[in-house]
């Protein structure tokens, strides 16, 4: 299963930590951009990831709403109607909520779909994020339940 993160540059320490709890269940997630092309690249490259995923997530962390770039991605899942997870911050705690497209998704397809979802959706829900303010940064502690 192909998955698309949309995310905050600054929120780059939660999508590691996303996209490696999601490799080591054997799920490709596309590594993030990075250098003088960083902009350029994510107009003309997330587009196509996006077409190319079979689930997305979306981060609206504080720092991840603030961005032009995650507002668009997600609009563009919904447009494309692709499921995904929204992992949504007030700042102190996240939720995560689903938005579904089963209709879109082949009957043969949908039961190997539906518990593959599921299983992205229990390395969401044992992600529980803390965030603390040292030196007016924003550093993430997490705590992992991996059994």
């Amino acid at each position: 299963m192909n998955i698309f993160i949309s995310h905050s540059s600054k929120d780059a320490v939660l999508f590691d930590l996303i996209r490696l709890k999601l490799k080591e269940q054997q799920f490709h997630v596309p590594e993030k951009r990075q250098g003088l092309q960083w902009y350029s690249a994510i107009i003309s490259g997330n587009k196509q990831k996006i077409k190319r995923c079979d689930l997305g997530i979306v981060l609206f962390s504080p720092r991840g709403k603030g961005s032009y770039l995650v507002h668009q991605e997600a609009a563009y899942l919904n447009m494309l109607c692709k499921n995904h997870f929204i992992l949504e911050s007030n700042g102190a705690e996240y939720r995560l909520t689903e938005r579904n497209f089963e209709n879109e998704i082949p009957a043969a397809q949908n039961e190997s779909f539906q518990e593959e979802k599921l299983m992205v959706k229990t390395v969401l829900e044992k992600i529980s994020l803390t965030i603390h303010h040292e030196s007016h940064k924003m550093i993430f502690h997490t705590s992992m339940v991996f059994e």
